[in-house]
């Protein structure tokens, strides 16, 4: 079984209690008929989107991890695709999670031991003097 991360978009027009039926139906009907197993489930709530889908400017959105098959995926998708009340589906297979944080690491150096600059942690930047330009407009 592989681990997945889906984000559903609901119609914004949902209750809150609408959107738990669903996701109560989703998991009995639509995951475990598909021999899947609801790992954690994040209601993140109603958001802005950042562009119209179907003429809303809102969703509400609920993030699950699932493990399931992965010849089952392609009908959980359907599954989606065919209630109205979803608005969109992305569905993302999680690999290993690696021991430690890629965000903790630190920051490229460079062989002379100074900052690339490219982090915005920059390095020291020197400027060749500026050249003044004789104008000689007398007339």
């Amino acid at each position: 079984m592989n681990t997945y991360e889906v984000l559903i978009v609901f119609k914004p027009i949902l209750d809150v209690e609408n959107v738990d039926a669903i996701l109560n139906h989703f998991q009995k009907s639509v995951v475990e008929a598909n021999q899947g197993e609801v790992a954690e489930i994040d209601k993140i709530g109603r958001k802005r989107l950042a562009y119209e889908i179907r003429k809303f400017k809102d969703g509400f959105l609920t993030l699950f991890l699932l493990k399931m098959p992965p010849e089952k995926v392609l009908d959980f998708k359907r599954a989606c695709q065919l209630n109205e009340d979803i608005l969109r589906v992305t569905m993302m297979k999680q690999d290993k999670l690696p021991t430690k944080g890629v965000l903790n690491e630190e920051p490229p150096v460079r062989r002379d031991g100074r900052d690339d600059g490219r982090r915005g942690g920059g390095g020291r930047r020197e400027f060749a003097p500026r050249r003044e330009h004789a104008t000689s407009r007398e007339g």
